[in-house]
């Protein structure tokens, strides 16, 4: 996972978009379907990958092998991982995946079930997740 807070000369500033896509991707990941990634799965992954944070196809292919691992063999690790997290972050990990998944005129049709798995892994309430 990334960092949540960035450095600058001016001391410590909340993530950007981009700088959390990767944690924002994983967590669409877990969201979408527990145990191995099926076709359905990866090419939501792929549009929001694109549509949210310009992620090309050959760059999301670096992405592939962690959501492949994560969702098979670490996906309570990553859980208990995310859920570690201060809940500001997790709020924050929450409100960008909301707005990614908006990108994603499929992931709009089930946003309600989004939020409600999206607040389950990281132990928010569903007011709590953008």
């Amino acid at each position: 996972m990334m960092p949540t807070n960035s450095e600058s000369p001016a001391g410590a500033r909340p993530p950007q978009p981009t700088e959390l896509a990767g944690d924002v991707l994983l967590l669409l990941r877990l969201v979408l379907k527990d145990g191995e990634m099926n076709a359905a799965a990866e090419g939501v992954l792929r549009r929001v990958a694109w549509r949210a944070f310009a992620i090309d196809a050959a760059a999301f292919e670096t992405f592939l092998p962690a959501f492949r691992l994560h969702g098979e063999k670490g996906a309570d690790r990553l859980r208990a991982a995310l859920r570690a997290r201060p809940k500001g972050e997790r709020r924050l990990l929450a409100a960008a995946l909301a707005a990614a998944a908006l990108k994603d005129d499929a992931l709009v049709l089930r946003e309600e079930r989004l939020r409600a798995r999206t607040a389950a892994i990281l132990d928010l309430g569903e007011d709590e997740t953008g």
